[in-house]
């Protein structure tokens, strides 16, 4: 069984580990839809929309709440 990729921090190339789940209001589609929150160990955080798993990474704007 092949070894999932570790996601990279866009920022500093260090490996992100999933944290917190974030329920949001998607403006486009005017859906309520849970982001994965991701951080690394330089405290940069980013999350993506659950339910689009290819979709790239974002800077989360709150990472106060998130853990950063």
């Amino acid at each position: 069984m092949p070894n999932e990729s570790v996601p990279i921090c866009p920022q500093c190339g260090g490996p992100l580990r999933a944290g917190a789940m974030a329920l949001c209001h998607r403006q486009e589609d005017d859906r309520r839809t849970c982001r994965v929150v991701w951080g690394c160990s330089n405290q940069h955080i980013w999350w993506k929309w659950a339910d689009r798993p290819t979709a790239p990474l974002e800077l989360c704007p709150y990472p106060d709440l998130m853990g950063g």
